[in-house]
């Protein structure tokens, strides 16, 4: 078989480009196999940056003295013979040519080469994709110095893509900066009523973002991951949040949101310095990918020790594990919003919350149950023992002032004095 006005031995080749060694880079694996079906010693694409020729990517058959990052004697005469079509992007015997490109002095004699451009999508001139070979060699031909031509056009789309990746994350990044530098995001906390007594037992701390395109926390917080800066926005939004814990009561809690990456990154520790740590909760969360479990555990047992506090967020949802649990052994396991919700409706809802309800007091867990926004999900889980509850049926995330002033009111009768929300009201917030 072969692809549609392509010779077989290129079909083969670029077939080849996709059953490499894992872990190689797509151009490497381009590389590859054009060195490799032009039975040539060496190939590598080189960019041009001014008067210079920087090697990029190189595969060889043997130990050779180039390697990337390396900036390659340019004979520009060559170079732009090539480039303009005056001279051959073919040379089959290059000993006893002036004509040819340089390599470096250290290098083997040269043979035979193959130079052609790599031209990018907006015209722009990236450099060359070369294969060289040791010996000369007669048999190579125009069909040859075709397949190396589409090749380079798979090496151009592929940096065409890392170039528009590459802008994106600027862009991402330059958002995220901006945002900080406004002060974003602003921190709003949303009580955690202790069911058995009715009052604030603690707040959790969310990040609300007043400028970006309507774009939710959820989605800030992907994108600063995207642009390298994750962590970064995790820990100016936790300072930000723990910077106001002593204008609260001494008996409430702060519960604050960090990912297992964030854990890992060493920035946990000076982030919390200072604080008073038993009145802090941390909710573990996967923004990013999940780190080594025991890197984590390592970064948080000393500030346990110290009476952190650890939440395992999402449990029910999928995120959360036995696993999980097991490993982390969560002072606090959270109910996920996706779970509570219609829990009063939905009997296989009801069954998992009451086995992870169970299961959690019997590892000497506490459970709070997120999202409770009617009285009928409340009287539900208040039935299966849930120890704290939160959601809009009891208060929507509040400036800090307010929630000051719910730590300080009396008690609330649960049972008596809630009603519920029509549906089609708080559906729409």
């Amino acid at each position: 078989m072969t692809i549609v006005g392509v010779p077989m031995r290129l079909s083969t080749a670029i077939a080849s480009v996709f059953q490499d060694v894992e872990g190689r880079s797509y151009i490497d694996k381009v590389l590859r196999a054009a060195r490799t079906h032009l039975d040539m010693d060496v190939a590598f694409v080189a960019e041009f940056q001014g008067e210079k020729r920087v090697l990029r990517h190189l595969d060889a058959r043997h130990p050779v003295p180039f390697y990337p990052g390396q900036v390659i004697p340019q004979d520009s005469r060559y170079v732009q013979g090539v480039i303009t079509g005056h001279l051959s992007t073919l040379v089959p015997n290059a000993r006893g040519q002036a004509s040819h490109p340089s390599v470096p002095d250290a290098g083997p004699p040269l043979g035979a080469h193959i130079s052609v451009p790599i031209w990018l999508a907006d015209g722009t001139l990236y450099g060359t994709l070369c294969c060289l070979r040791y010996q000369a060699d007669p048999t190579l031909g125009e069909r040859d110095t075709g397949m190396l031509k589409t090749l380079s056009e798979l090496v151009a789309h592929r940096l065409d893509q890392e170039r528009t990746a590459w802008q994106r994350m600027q862009d991402k990044a330059a958002r995220i900066d901006a945002a900080i530098m406004d002060k974003q995001p602003r921190i709003v906390y949303q009580p955690i009523y202790d069911v058995e007594t009715g009052t604030v037992a603690g707040v959790e701390c969310l990040s609300r973002f007043y400028k970006g395109q309507r774009a939710t926390p959820a989605e800030w917080f992907k994108e600063a991951v995207e642009a390298g800066l994750g962590t970064s926005l995790e820990q100016w939004a936790m300072e930000k949040a723990l910077a106001s814990m002593a204008q609260m009561p001494a008996h409430v809690f702060f519960a604050i949101n960090g990912s297992r990456e964030f854990i890992s990154s060493g920035l946990l520790e000076p982030t919390l310095e200072g604080h008073d740590l038993t009145r802090v909760v941390l909710e573990v969360t996967e923004r990013a990918a999940v780190a080594d479990d025991n890197t984590v555990m390592a970064h948080l047992q000393p500030l346990r020790q110290r009476g952190l506090r650890i939440a395992l967020d999402n449990a029910g949802a999928g995120h959360a594990s036995m696993r999980d649990i097991l490993h982390l052994r969560p002072d606090q396991i959270k109910l996920d919003i996706s779970l509570v919700h219609d829990i009063d409706q939905d009997a296989n809802h009801r069954a998992l919350a009451a086995a992870l309800s169970t299961f959690a007091h019997d590892i000497g867990s506490d459970v709070v149950a997120e999202g409770i926004e009617t009285l009928a999900e409340l009287r539900v889980l208040q039935g299966m023992g849930v120890d704290r509850v939160q959601g809009y049926l009891l208060s929507h995330p509040v400036p800090l002032d307010d929630a000051v002033g719910l730590a300080h009111a009396p008690r609330r009768d649960f049972d008596h004095r809630l009603g519920a929300e029509p549906v089609a009201e708080r559906r729409a917030r």
